[in-house]
């Protein structure tokens, strides 16, 4: 009788043969894309139209009053008069994110014209409690210079400084070792609520909540924008939703923020020397004209890619990194969709559907699916 270690040793040679003749039926499929099977994928946008006039539409509907405060963070009472108490309080986020625009262009009018330096000594305070204020001032300083890929950088980096920051307060409220892993539910717990208020809380839930809303995170982070398709309004509001955060909570006394420690990676030997590898002798110059000339990359696209190139080599790889991350699921989804012949999944999904992610592209459906 075959022991336990046997069985699980030829489950695994089994499995290992099925998946290189998997590979070699994939690989016989992606070498026989051309160049014009990859830009036949090319289109206006990557966002399905009830997404893209969601994100892009311009609200009709004038804020009234003003929307900050006399701290110039947002004024909650003034938010819960334009949104209605039924809107709040009955989480109507297609309702509420609707009207999100005309919110985000009133804030960024407000606070647009400040330089870094009055931006910096207006919200440090209420940037301190994320634990990397840092990280907003610089979103704001790239925000102001109008670059059509700011606000992609902005929730790259700045939503997920908040997710953290979030389920840093949600675990000191509740005092439990675990807090939601998806950002979603984050967002709808009873402690963050009770503590920020249910108005900001409906804001975010709007802006970065369930697909319902603008979904303006997952979006971005799964690279479907194209630069300049997102209004940069979206980008100054989300900053002050932040700081909007930082002032309550610094209103509120006896709150002591516990901050969890970062996971570093800058000094394993073995991720720097793999890191390093790949553009060793390979300049910028070599690397964007790789960009420019190849259709793995759509013509859209491009400025985002060099930017995150530029980045690269100037060090400043906690921008570049995300950026190539976005984008490289976007490249590949195409050549997934032509190689599976489903051109409608290389738009987003409506709410009532998954996107087609790096997690499924990479699944055992995804590779079954090149049979068909």
């Amino acid at each position: 009788m075959a022991s336990a270690y046997q069985v699980v040793g030829k489950q695994l040679q089994n499995a290992d043969r099925k998946k290189q003749v998997r590979d070699q039926a994939i690989d016989g499929h992606v070498s026989s894309l051309n160049c014009g099977e990859l830009q036949s994928t090319s289109s206006e946008t990557s966002l399905s139209p009830q997404v893209h006039s969601l994100v892009t539409r311009r609200s009709h509907v004038i804020m009234p009053v003003d929307c900050l405060d006399d701290q110039l963070t947002i004024d909650l009472v003034a938010i819960k008069q334009y949104f209605g108490s039924d809107a709040v309080s009955q989480l109507d986020i297609v309702g509420g994110a609707s009207k999100l625009h005309s919110l985000a262009n009133a804030v960024h009018g407000r606070i647009c014209t400040m330089t870094t330096e009055q931006f910096r000594s207006t919200y440090h305070p209420h940037l301190i409690w994320t634990g990397l204020p840092q990280v907003f001032e610089d979103c704001y300083e790239l925000l102001v210079t109008k670059d059509t890929i700011a606000v992609h950088i902005c929730y790259l980096l700045g939503a997920s400084t908040l997710e953290r920051a979030l389920g840093n307060l949600y675990l000191t409220l509740s005092n439990v070792r675990q807090c939601p892993s998806l950002l979603r539910d984050l967002l709808t717990t009873v402690e963050l609520k009770q503590c920020l208020g249910a108005e900001l809380m409906f804001c975010l839930q709007c802006l970065i909540g369930p697909p319902v809303g603008l979904n303006l995170r997952n979006l971005i982070w799964h690279g479907f924008p194209y630069p300049g398709e997102i209004p940069t309004e979206f980008g100054y509001f989300l900053i002050m939703v932040v700081a909007t955060v930082g002032r309550i909570l610094l209103q509120i006394k006896g709150v002591g923020l516990k901050h969890r420690e970062y996971l570093t990676l800058s000094h394993d030997d073995v991720i720097k020397e793999y890191c390093n590898a790949p553009t060793a002798g390979v300049t910028e110059v070599d690397m964007i004209h790789l960009i420019n000339t190849s259709c793995f990359v759509l013509p859209q696209k491009k400025s985002i890619w060099c930017s995150a190139i530029n980045e690269y080599c100037n060090g400043r790889y906690h921008i570049s990194t995300p950026l190539l991350l976005s984008e490289l699921e976007h490249a590949v989804r195409r050549v997934f969709v032509c190689v599976n012949n489903c051109p409608h999944r290389l738009l987003t999904a409506e709410s009532t559907q998954l996107y087609t992610t790096f997690d499924e592209v990479r699944s055992s459906f995804s590779c079954h699916c090149v049979y068909y």
